[in-house]
Order: structure tokens, then C-alpha cells, then sequence
């Protein structure tokens, strides 16, 4: 198998890819979108927040199997052997292994139990995150060649394949078993896919005794990862047992619906981490290379999150019903800790990329701490407004990053961002009020009228492509 990146055409090939990156999230979004309103619309708050609770547990298993492999092998100043690869992948193997037992174990023990329904969602929740094991490396490599196309294949594929298994299953009355069966599709189908488009022989060349050099390349990763699973996992225990699984419903699809808008930055995320690696020894590309970043995301970011929480009020109950019409102030907390985590994966993934995941690490810890702290204290009270409140005040620990940044990567013009996000959170309250009270107009000539005066004092939305331009070539011009 060849994992190496073209010497030649390199700006081509990064331009490709960041358009292939797009238009995976914008597929991905609208399979999303029209299932999730399908899915909401049938099953209600109750059932889909079991679901929820699975999904979560899906997210951490497959973080579980990957075990910081697939980022290690990105972030390498070099490609991975094939040997490499192959001893990651037996180990995938066999984390991946242990969890398709305990959820057959956990599926045979369900049965007849007052929470048999959740149990078996989170029993499929465990075979499907086996199946990661044979995605994890293939989309790794193609993502370490820019090789988008492929790596947005495999990703549309984890999400047509639940959207329209579950979609259809659920309206032919099959209920639960739709969601079953679904979470297991979601592992089945681009596993396969992704394994038949790398052609990697699991079972040839291997070297066991290099798995302790990989775990202790991959482990840092891992444990970066870890309070991130305690955040993901902190709703489906906390939210669920203390408010019900209504409120956790209600939350987790307003988290889901403003986490589509999170597709943007994780575009400048992805791409960056792979960039910026390549131009971390030139100080200054690098923190130019960061300040463009921030300041083309926060023109794409903020007029999206500030406008789909201005009207909510109007959209929610339109697409949901009624009975999902609490979302519409979930939706409004929301639109503070969305743009504050937004513009945080860019100096994230710059400390990723300059090799420091331990700062990452400690921040992700003080976030998962406060988030399990402050949720546990705010669910029984506020509800469903626990989730944007505790997500609000959990992101405090963006301080750690941000200093991290400015003492080994460059400078941060935290004053500017500091007074956009003041705005644009003050501006979204008073448009979402004007569209509860029936003001529509007047709600969207405020959020029109900040928006374009945001933009005539930032730039022009042409300066801000060229931005993109840049960013995307830069690193790859310094190779």
C-alpha cells in the first residue's frame, strides 16, 4: 500500500481536499438533518433520548478502539511503515474484540430487565464500535495523503447507512429495533467500504514488538481524549437520571442541531492539524498561518450559530412540532459556549500540531471535571438548560489553551475576539426575544444590521476567501 503524500501539485491537492472535506459535511448534514427530523418527529423526546444515551457510548467506544492511532499517524513527520500500520491494526483488533464480547454479554443479559430497552441500544452500541477497528487506519491514511474524496466516502457512509435504516425501520413499525439494528449498519457498512478501498493485509508482516513504541506514541492522544469522553458521557448519566429522558432528549437534539454548525471549524480543524504540522518550525508562518484561521472561521461561525439561535423560535416547533418547542431556549444558551468552541479548535489544533497534546490534555480534564460538576448541580433545576449552561461554564478551561498558545506557539488578539463574542451574544438574545413576541422583521434587520457591520470592519467576504486561499496553501508551500 503507498501512504505517501505527491511531491508534485501539492496546492492542488490541498485545495481538493479541503472542497472534498466540504462537501462530506455538507452530505453529512443533510442526511442528518432530514433523518433527525423523520426520527424526531415519530419517536419523541422519551425514545430518542435512549437513542442518544447509546450514541454517546458509541462516540467513546470508537475514541476507545482508535486509541490516538489514527492522529499519531497523521501528525508523523514521516508515513508509517506498512508494518506500523499492521501492528496498530492488530491492536485495534483486539481492543475491538473485547467490546464485541460485552455487547453480545450485555445483549443476552438485557433481556426480561426493567431498562431492556436502553440496554439493548447500548448493546448494539458495542458491536458497532468493533467495527471501527477496520476504519480507523484506512481513513487515517487517506487523510494523511489530503485524500478527502475517499475519507468523505467512508464518513457519508457511517451516516446514510444509520439515517436510512433507522428512518425506514421506524416507520414500518419496528420502533427500538429500527435504532438496534441501525447503530450496528453504522459500523458494518463503512468499515467494509473503507477496508476494500486501502487494501491493507491485516495478517502479514506485523510487528508485535513494536506495540509498546506505539502505545507510547499514541497514549498522550488517547489521554487528551479522555475528559472529552467524561463531557460526552456526563448528559446521558447526569441529564437523563436527574431531569428524565425527555429533558435529555430535548438537550441532546439542540446539541446535535447546533453541533451541524460545528461542521465548519472542524473543516479548518482537520485540515489545519495537517498543515500546520508542516510549518511548525517557522514561528511566524505559523502564528499568521493561526490568525488567519480565527479570523475567516469567526466570519463563517458566527453569523451561522448567532442566526439559527435568533430564530429558533420559528423553526423548532415548524420542523420538530410542538412538543419539541423547549428546544427553542436550549438553542438560545447554546449560541454562547458554540462560538466560544468554535474558535477554540484552531489554537487547539495548533498545540496539536507543535506537539504539546499535554496542554490539551489538562484543559480537556478541567473541562470534563467542571462539566460533571456543574451539570450535576444544575440538572435537577434547570433541565433540559442544564446542557448550554454547563457547556458554557465548563469552557473556562479555554484558558489553559489559549496561555499555552501564546508561550510556545505565538500571539492571540484575544481582546478583539472577546468583544465579537460579547456582541454577538448580546444581539442574539434581543432577536430571539423579537421572535417570540411576533417582531420577526425587526428580529432579522438586528441580526442583519450586526452582521454586515461586523463584516465592514472585519473585511469584505472576498478578503475572507482569500484567507482560505492562504491558509490551505501555506503549509504545503513550505514543505
Amino acid at each position: 500500500m503507498e501512504d505517501s503524500l505527491p511531491q508534485i501539485g501539492l496546492k492542488t491537492l490541498a485545495a481538493k481536499g479541503g472542497g472534498a472535506l466540504f462537501l462530506r459535511h455538507l452530505c453529512g448534514f443533510t442526511v442528518n438533518f432530514i433523518g433527525g427530523i423523520i426520527l424526531a418527529r415519530h419517536l419523541g423526546p422519551e425514545i430518542l433520548g435512549l437513542y442518544f444515551i447509546s450514541f454517546s457510548i458509541l462516540v467513546v467506544l470508537r475514541e476507545l478502539v482508535d486509541f490516538g492511532v489514527a492522529t499519531h499517524f497523521i501528525r508523523l513527520p514521516h508515513d508509517p511503515t506498512p508494518s506500523e500500520l499492521r501492528t496498530a491494526f492488530i491492536f485495534q483488533q483486539s481492543v475491538g474484540g473485547i467490546l464485541l464480547l460485552a455487547g453480545a454479554v450485555l445483549f443476552r443479559l438485557s433481556i426480561g430487565t426493567p431498562h431492556e430497552e436502553l440496554l439493548i441500544l447500548v448493546a448494539s452500541a458495542f458491536v458497532g464500535a468493533y467495527f471501527y477497528s477496520w476504519q480507523s487506519i484506512p481513513v487515517s491514511s487517506f487523510e494523511r495523503r489530503l485524500d478527502y474524496y475517499r475519507v468523505g466516502m467512508v464518513e457519508v457512509a457511517d451516516i446514510a447507512s444509520f439515517n436510512v435504516i433507522a428512518v425506514l425501520l421506524t416507520m414500518m413499525g419496528y420502533g427500538i429495533w429500527g435504532l438496534v439494528i441501525a447503530n450496528m449498519a453504522r459500523g458494518i457498512v463503512p468499515a467494509t467500504l473503507a477496508t476494500f478501498m486501502l487494501g491493507l493485509s491485516p495478517h502479514k508482516g506485523a510487528r508485535l514488538s513494536s506495540l509498546k513504541d506505539l502505545l507510547l506514541q499514541t497514549t498522550p492522544f488517547l489521554g487528551a481524549k479522555v475528559s472529552v469522553w467524561a463531557v460526552i458521557l456526563a448528559p446521558s448519566v447526569l441529564l437523563s437520571s436527574l431531569a428524565g429522558s425527555r429533558a435529555f432528549g430535548i438537550a441532546q437534539l439542540s446539541h446535535n442541531v447546533m453541533g451541524t454548525i460545528m461542521v465548519v471549524p472542524m473543516i479548518f480543524q482537520r485540515v489545519s492539524l495537517s498543515a500546520l504540522s508542516r510549518i511548525q518550525e517557522d514561528r511566524e508562518a505559523f502564528n499568521r498561518a493561526v490568525g488567519k484561521s480565527l479570523l475567516l472561521l469567526s466570519m463563517v461561525c458566527i453569523p451561522l450559530i448567532t442566526g439559527v439561535s435568533s430564530f429558533s423560535p420559528l423553526w423548532v416547533p415548524f420542523l420538530y412540532g410542538e412538543k419539541w418547542i423547549d428546544m427553542s431556549g436550549v438553542v438560545l444558551l447554546s449560541v454562547f459556549p458554540f462560538m466560544v468552541a468554535s474558535l477554540l479548535s484552531i489554537p487547539t489544533s495548533a498545540l496539536m500540531a507543535k506537539g504539546y497534546p499535554s496542554i490539551v490534555f489538562k484543559q480537556n480534564v478541567l473541562h470534563g471535571v467542571l462539566f460533571w460538576v456543574v451539570m450535576l448541580i444544575t440538572a435537577p433545576l434547570l433541565k433540559e438548560l442544564a446542557m448550554p449552561v454547563t457547556y458554557l461554564v465548563s469552557l473556562s478551561s479555554a484558558y489553559l489553551v489559549i496561555k499555552g498558545y501564546m508561550r510556545y506557539c505565538g500571539r492571540l488578539d484575544t481582546g478583539y475576539f472577546l468583544i465579537l463574542l460579547l456582541l454577538a451574544g448580546g444581539t442574539t438574545v434581543l432577536s430571539w426575544y423579537l421572535n417570540t413576541v411576533g417582531m420577526t422583521g425587526l428580529s432579522l434587520l438586528v441580526w442583519l444590521l450586526f452582521i454586515s457591520g461586523w463584516f465592514a470592519v472585519s473585511g469584505s467576504a472576498r478578503r475572507s476567501l482569500e484567507i482560505f486561499r492562504e491558509l490551505l496553501m501555506e503549509g504545503w508551500m513550505k514543505r
